[in-house]
């Protein structure tokens, strides 16, 4: 072959055309060690058989690349050039069948390039035709100025191994006992009697359990007759215990008849729910998140907002929980290089994070507080809570935790993570840490309330707590009335903390009020 006369990148390719065209169909097919390239790995401008008919050298590319129409015309001046005319229609007849149109879901070519088609031509009329092919291990790097072969990166597992899945499941409460800092689980009774339950998480708890029973608003008793009086009497109303004394405003009179819509969806919707067995996010969408905003819009709510936190790591990384050989352990659950540990050991993760926390809306005033004290500090620290992400200049004060179809891990172990790693926040700014940290696990219909406080530098968590359940209205109400007082609580009590021990520590002024 005479390739001095193409241009300078079909001169590159010699020795890989004269490898692939030097066999004619009169010498027999080419040996077994040529032809080790599979035709579906091709690359642009290389030149493979002659068309006899034509009289021109052919070239081909693959569907999925674009030729600039003057290089593609340059080859086929050097092709019509070349007198070589070793190879003979048998040859020619031996390429790859070629099909008809561009293909399923190709799309046409941009401006001033041409897409070679398998048609035999290009969509210019340059033709073209299957190449030589390129090892499956190997793939040709064009973006150089001297092009070359390069070893193809081996594929990534994106899916947890056996070992890895064993080690995260074994995460339990009885693990973070040892953990630093520590959580230990106690019920309110083992809590009560050593102790060590603090005034402000009593007066919480007590909140919560002052009503046992009846959280339906009176108002709605007559729409709810109305609905039971058909011929077959399938729809009950709810008892007469069920409804909420008249002298009781916890539920604004206003916001009744909207409160009962939603109610009714969301009863009907957790039906559904559990016949499907539905996911985590479904059961997030269609009952969690509609209680949350419902209550929210209420009046005396207006100063709190939800925030989906899904995506928002612990961060940074020395607020997060340590294992008890005292190696951190990164967000993918592997070791630090430093750490010298076993593989078990190594994947256990301690960055879980939780599905939705409530938080104040910070007025403009508290807002510059923040703004200009975050100046004089490092861009890690910039946050009031465990996370830099977007939620960071947001105080929460609620978290909520959904478990999860089909999983080992206890959801209690993300709460607890996560409320560990804001005691560490606090504690690292010398921040107060009296507060305490209510939380929320939601199981399908069933809600759980538990409430985290300090004691002896580390953390105990009380619960569970009986909280509501979605499948039927009485429950459902009784969800939407501890929820406002868990929102009153943070509007009211949280927010004078927050102004005192955080924003007051950021102003220098621990007795200014900043609302």
């Amino acid at each position: 072959m005479h390739l001095s006369d193409q241009p300078s990148t079909i001169g590159l390719w010699a020795d890989a055309v004269a490898a692939a065209t030097a066999f004619s169909t009169d010498r027999g097919p080419p040996p077994p060690d040529i032809n080790l390239f599979p035709s579906r790995h091709r690359h642009p401008l290389l030149p493979t058989t002659l068309n006899p008919r034509l009289g021109k050298r052919k070239f081909a590319a693959p569907t999925d690349r674009l030729i600039p129409s003057r290089a593609c015309k340059r080859v086929k001046a050097g092709a019509d050039r070349s007198t070589n005319d070793e190879m003979t229609m048998e040859a020619a007849d031996t390429a790859a069948p070629r099909g008809r149109g561009r293909g399923r879901g190709r799309p046409r070519s941009k401006a001033g390039h041409v897409r070679a088609t398998s048609q035999g031509r290009g969509q210019d009329g340059c033709p073209s035709q299957d190449l030589p092919v390129i090892p499956p291990s190997v793939v040709f790097d064009t973006t150089l100025s001297n092009p070359v072969y390069r070893p193809k990166s081996p594929a990534k597992s994106r899916s947890k191994t056996f070992e890895k899945a064993k080690a995260d499941a074994n995460i339990d409460m009885k693990f973070l006992e040892s953990c630093k800092p520590s959580v230990h689980l106690r019920t309110r009774t083992e809590a009560i009697q050593s102790g060590d339950v603090p005034q402000m998480v009593r007066d919480l708890e007590s909140s919560l359990r002052a009503r046992p029973v009846g959280f339906v608003p009176c108002t709605l008793k007559s729409a709810y007759d109305d609905e039971s009086d058909t011929p077959r009497k399938s729809r009950l109303p709810p008892e007469s215990h069920h409804y909420l004394p008249l002298d009781d405003t916890k539920i604004p009179s206003s916001c009744a008849q909207a409160l009962k819509t939603t109610v009714d969806q969301v009863v009907r919707m957790t039906a559904w729910n559990l016949n499907v067995e539905a996911h985590e996010r479904q059961w997030s969408m269609t009952t969690v998140s509609p209680l949350i905003s419902e209550v929210l819009r209420w009046p005396q709510n207006s100063q709190a907002i939800a925030l989906n936190v899904e995506t928002c790591p612990v961060e940074p990384t020395n607020i997060r929980m340590v294992r008890p050989n005292g190696h951190p352990v990164d967000e993918t659950g592997s070791a630090t290089a430093s750490s010298n540990v076993s593989v078990e050991d190594a994947e256990v993760t301690t960055t879980r994070i939780v599905d939705i926390c409530l938080g104040l809306d910070l007025s403009p005033a508290a807002s510059s507080i923040v703004t200009n004290a975050w100046k004089t500090m490092n861009d890690y620290e910039h946050s009031l809570n465990q996370s830099v992400a977007y939620i960071r200049q947001t105080p929460l004060f609620l978290d909520i935790e959904l478990k999860k179809t089909n999983q080992s891990r206890d959801p209690l172990v993300q709460l607890a993570i996560w409320m560990a790693a804001l005691y560490e926040k606090r504690r690292y700014h010398k921040w107060d840490t009296s507060i305490p940290m209510p939380g929320l696990i939601v199981n399908g219909s069933e809600w759980l309330f538990y409430v985290a406080f300090v004691r002896d530098g580390g953390l105990i968590l009380m619960g569970p707590q009986r909280f509501g359940s979605t499948v039927d209205a009485s429950g459902t109400f009784e969800v939407i009335y501890k929820l406002n007082i868990l929102i009153q609580w943070g509007v009211h009590e949280y927010r004078r903390w927050f102004e005192k021990f955080i924003l007051g520590s950021l102003a220098g002024q621990p007795s200014q009020s900043f609302t």
